[in-house]
């Protein structure tokens, strides 16, 4: 995974929007990274997850 700026300050989903909010969708929240592995994980054998590139919203280094 290729993630972006990662707030690494946990969240939950009750508040998810709040820590959206609060750095401006420059950061990338933790439990967003957290679901993109568990979708690797959940893949069958029979898929090839290569990559994943995972910036934030607001990245300008893209």
């Amino acid at each position: 995974m290729n993630l972006g700026y990662l707030a690494t300050a946990p969240d939950d989903e009750n508040n998810l929007e709040i820590t959206t909010q609060e750095t401006n969708s420059d950061l990338i929240p933790l439990s967003d990274a957290i679901q993109a592995l568990r979708f690797i994980i959940s893949t069958s054998k029979a898929s090839c997850v290569k990559e994943i590139h995972m910036p934030a919203m607001n990245d300008k280094n893209v």
